[in-house]
């Protein structure tokens, strides 16, 4: 869900860096999505916040829906 959010290349390079500063340390959620946020250049911790909501919470009303509606083409095979 989130690489296509953001792309998998710009996903993977987040991902990358995460990994390559707490190599052999501790890291937090936090931390991941800092880096991510950092290699999006998106508020990746606001967007997570708010899908944990909805997911978990069931908060609808604390979050804009329109601002995370993710969306991927997706083939249906014909019958």
């Amino acid at each position: 869900m989130l690489s296509g959010h953001l792309g998998t290349q710009t996903f993977l390079d987040g991902v990358a860096a995460y990994l390559k500063s707490h190599a052999y340390g501790n890291a937090t959620t936090n931390d991941l999505w800092a880096a991510l946020s950092k290699a999006s250049g998106k508020n990746i911790t606001e967007f997570m916040v708010s899908i944990f909501q909805i997911i978990l919470l069931g908060r609808k009303s604390l979050v804009n829906l329109q601002d995370i509606v993710i969306s991927e083409d997706v083939e249906t095979p014909s019958s």
